[in-house]
């Protein structure tokens, strides 16, 4: 089949401001959809649209992604567990529906964690997200464990927020409490 020519239907001034304009518009991470940098060049990640009620494909359990709005950063995380807790945001369980699991960030964020709350035995009564500003989650107790699930970079430019997201957790997790360690482990 023949394709006809776009260039063709354009006289040159109409052409290079085509050109010009397609030039001017970078493509950048918003609602929906990211960026990720490969060896063969920028791929684009297309995710979930608010109100899809599905994990995204290829998705990890406690995987992060952009879901910026306008101006303020925010990341959805993917469904996970630890110990079978369910975590929960802001008091409302995590979702298979990823647009209802939205962190929001400060700009100045580095780390979204999961926070366990510890009986006397070591085991965990309940979870938590949260984030925080810091490179690392709180230091461990006898009561509260601290996991980090994902590291985040916020940026603004011209007033819209995008997040890059480094995993640090692959899946759900096991978890142990030993003496005074607290040990964690893919399921």
């Amino acid at each position: 089949m023949d394709f006809p020519s776009i260039k063709a239907n354009f006289n040159k001034a109409g052409w290079d401001s085509l050109v010009a304009m397609v030039q001017r518009n970078v493509l950048q991470p918003g609602k929906g959809y990211g960026l990720r940098s490969t060896i063969g060049g920028t791929a684009l990640e297309l995710f979930p649209s608010k109100g899809v009620s599905e994990t995204v494909d290829g998705g990890h359990p406690y995987k992060g992604y952009d879901f910026s709005d306008g101006s303020t950063p925010k990341v959805a995380v993917q469904y996970g567990s630890h110990n079978s807790i369910v975590p929960t945001i802001a008091g409302v369980p995590l979702s298979a529906d990823l647009s209802l699991n939205l962190v929001t960030l400060t700009t100045s964020a580095k780390i979204v964690y999961a926070e366990l709350s510890l009986n006397g035995g070591g085991s965990i009564t309940s979870a938590s997200i949260q984030s925080s500003n810091s490179t690392s989650p709180p230091t461990s107790t006898n009561t509260t464990a601290y996991q980090t699930l994902f590291g985040v970079l916020v940026t603004v430019t011209s007033g819209v927020a995008s997040v890059a997201v480094s995993d640090n957790v692959l899946g759900s997790q096991a978890y142990q409490r030993c003496g005074g360690s607290h040990l964690f482990g893919l399921v």
